[in-house]
């Protein structure tokens, strides 16, 4: 399993949120990427990311479990993670 959390420098939701995310996939351990949306546009748009933040959730096969636009609660996130 792997997140991918898409943020930019701008955003002060994703600067509040990452820390929590980053701790739950440390904790359930899980892989974490942190995609800065200004600066890999051409990834943030194949993967169909319109606003930040974004958490998407991929399986072991790569397959996407979960798509959160917007600020995630951290028991949310472990339920997600504890799949």
């Amino acid at each position: 399993m792997k997140v991918l959390y898409f943020s930019a420098d701008w955003c002060v939701a994703c600067k509040m949120n990452k820390p929590m995310i980053k701790e739950a996939c440390f904790q359930s351990n899980v892989g974490f990427e942190e995609v800065d949306a200004d600066k890999m546009v051409e990834k943030a748009n194949m993967c169909g990311v319109s606003s930040l933040p974004t958490i998407l959730i991929y399986g072991d096969k790569g397959e996407e479990l979960v798509r959160h636009v917007g600020a995630m609660p951290k028991q949310q996130l472990i339920k997600h993670l504890y799949r």
